[in-house]
């Protein structure tokens, strides 16, 4: 196996190890409202928001980093695909002058 193969099996590996944490992201963020939908109802927001708002802030906080990351990998992604792209077109533009200059 050559090492743009082994790279880009590497990429392809990030990107869908990306996907499933933007997933756990998207449950997490369900659950911490949903969590939230239930303590409003039963508690009351003013009762909620003066007895700690920073751990409320904090829920959001694992959610967001989570969609951070999967954003990041996921742009990544998508730039390799980009360059791997112009560089087969590239290629491709370079064996038809070749096969042009042989002619």
């Amino acid at each position: 196996m050559k090492a743009s193969e082994r790279f880009e099996e590497h990429v392809k590996q990030s990107f869908y190890n990306a996907m499933f944490v933007g997933m756990l992201g998207i449950i997490m963020l369900v659950a911490v409202v949903a969590g939230l939908i239930v303590l409003i109802t039963k508690i009351g927001l003013y009762k909620i928001l003066s007895y700690d708002p920073v751990s409320i802030i904090l829920m959001f906080l694992a959610p967001i980093m989570l969609f951070g990351f999967s954003a990041l990998s996921f742009i990544r992604y998508r730039r390799y695909k980009k360059i791997q792209k112009d560089l087969k077109a590239e290629e491709d533009k370079q064996q038809l002058v070749a096969s042009a200059k042989s002619n």
